[in-house]
């Protein structure tokens, strides 16, 4: 896990608003690895 985990999620919190609903939370534990690439790593879908 990431020490600065809670400060990440209220940044991917705004971007995965609407992805959070189409994506699993699967994808939401990888985006968090890209830290910072979340963005292109998400899938098209």
């Amino acid at each position: 896990m990431f020490s600065g985990r809670q400060a990440q999620e209220e940044q991917v919190t705004f971007s995965f608003s609407s992805l959070r609903a189409v994506s699993s939370i699967d994808h939401y534990t990888m985006a968090n690895r890209a830290d910072g690439s979340f963005l292109k790593y998400l899938p098209p879908k």
